[in-house]
């Protein structure tokens, strides 16, 4: 063997130098897709941790959280989608094809100047009438729970199903705040529906319509629908609106509405699940 020539101990001190390099490496690669999704896990229990509080600053805390969740396509647990499906149903937000509300009533009138009285001078001072009561404060809680509500509800939009119920009569509020919750305890797809309040329109349909806005979304109106029908006792046309709303950016994907006429009686069946 030349003198300089590696030896087999030089050949198995390399193989080995090599493979410990190479598992550090595997290791460190390993450690640091756990600790990343530890980082996530922390992360959901920390936005739901958040959500549930009572601090303003602490609920808009978990709506970041939640944002960066979304955005970073982090898939949530099941319960953590509950847990924001059901505070995103308590939106008053507006559908995407909403029509004008129904206006108010006519003003109310102006009170009639009182009548002239002959001038009358009292005898002693009149003392001046008591302070009015202070106006009681917003409630600032109330206020905190509507735009966290508002704002989880457009940060899952597209990815969830929402159903906007639109009412024509004053007298079918009842009936619709109850089918809302009925419909915000099914599922579509494994995830609850999400129900925000109920809206009323002026140019109600003719009949019971459900309104989808996406091509895509066609085989998941249908089973809405089926559901609706069971829930109300009776038949609701489903109405594919794709060909006007498919290209506005504004509209998101997986949104239904459904459209009450006049004087439609309104009353939830019990769906079993």
């Amino acid at each position: 063997m030349a003198e300089n020539a590696p030896s087999w101990i030089d050949w198995l001190n390399l193989g080995m130098t090599t493979l410990i390099g190479a598992l550090g490496v595997y290791v460190a690669v390993q450690l640091g897709r756990s600790a990343d999704q530890l980082g996530k896990n922390g992360l959901v229990v920390a936005s739901a941790t958040f959500l549930l509080d009572d601090s303003p600053q602490r609920r808009q805390a978990g709506v970041q959280i939640v944002t960066w969740l979304q955005d970073s396509k982090v898939e949530l647990p099941q319960w953590e989608q509950d847990l924001v499906a059901r505070i995103a149903s308590q939106s008053n937000a507006e559908a995407p094809t909403r029509a004008k509300a129904v206006a108010a009533t006519s003003p109310a009138p102006q009170p009639a100047p009182p009548p002239d009285q002959p001038p009358f001078q009292s005898p002693e001072p009149i003392a001046a009438p008591p302070a009015p009561p202070p106006a009681a404060a917003p409630n600032p809680r109330a206020t905190t729970g509507q735009i966290v509500a508002d704002q989880l509800f457009r940060t899952i939009g597209g990815t969830v199903p929402r159903l906007f119920i639109q009412i024509a009569d004053p007298a079918q509020r009842d009936g619709a705040e109850a089918l809302r919750a009925a419909v915000g305890e099914q599922r579509l797809r494994g995830q609850l529906v999400i129900v925000p309040g109920i809206q009323a329109v002026s140019n109600p349909p003719a009949q019971i319509e459900l309104r989808f806005l996406k091509a895509a979304d066609q085989d998941e109106a249908g089973t809405l629908a089926g559901l609706l029908d069971r829930l109300l006792g009776q038949h609701v046309k489903l109405l594919d609106l794709s060909a006007r709303y498919e290209t506005k950016a504004n509209v998101k994907a997986r949104t239904y509405e459904l459209w009450f006429p006049h004087d439609q009686v309104i009353a939830a069946e019990p769906v079993a699940q």
